[in-house]
């Protein structure tokens, strides 16, 4: 093809797209590869959003925390469920302006984690499809990979939204599960100062390399 030729710069374009994709499914090799050889262990649903608002873009969206002193027994990508869980949000949201996790009583002693938002939703025929590897508008991968990580322990994830009122991810613990050392819903202090914990949000965080993409 000569020097100058019109379509040197499509063709340089599909080359970057493939490696881009090729990377995306050497990133999920990697995770998946390490779902389940980690021990399980008991963690403070707090400390994990809190990481996840520091490290995972959002802009001006806010994020809202009231789990208390919730403790969860996952598996130790747990950070990465809620990672996913914000980044789609902020993604497909449109004019999302919050996500806002929280913590319900669930059948038969089990604990529901509700993160929802009040973007855009999701559609009634894709409430399922979405969590299938391969579906989705970036990588396929991500509620995917949120469904195996909380399958490691016996945990769940579903999608109870309304389209058009916004998303509602509710994940299931079952009874065993989860403790909390109060009863009351405090926020996840340290995401934005004094007058963010006060109000049960967590300021606009900065990117880092610390939760993994997929």
């Amino acid at each position: 093809m000569p020097p100058g030729s019109p379509e040197l710069p499509r063709r340089y374009d599909r080359l970057e797209a493939s490696a881009a994709a090729i990377e995306r499914q050497l990133a999920f090799a990697r995770i998946y590869q390490e779902l389940g050889s980690m021990e399980a262990g008991w963690q403070r649903l707090a400390d994990r959003i809190r990481r996840t608002v520091e490290d995972v873009p959002h802009g001006s969206v806010r994020i809202e925390c009231a789990v208390g002193e919730t403790e969860v027994f996952a598996d130790p990508l747990l950070e990465l469920v809620f990672a996913n869980l914000v980044e789609n949000a902020v993604r497909y949201g449109r004019h999302l302006t919050r996500v806002r996790f929280s913590t319900v009583p669930g059948p038969e002693g089990s604990l529901l984690v509700v993160c929802e938002d009040d973007g855009v939703g999701v559609p009634p025929e894709e409430k399922e499809r979405i969590f299938e590897q391969g579906v989705g508008a970036n990588t396929g991968l991500g509620l995917f990979l949120v469904r195996e990580v909380l399958a490691i322990t016996g945990s769940s994830i579903r999608e109870t939204g309304t389209p058009g009122r916004g998303g509602r991810f509710e994940l299931l613990f079952p009874a065993g599960s989860h403790r909390s050392d109060s009863s009351d819903d405090r926020p996840c202090t340290g995401c934005g100062g004094a007058e963010a914990a006060a109000e049960g949000a967590c300021a606009p965080g900065r990117s880092s390399d610390r939760v993994r993409r997929v």
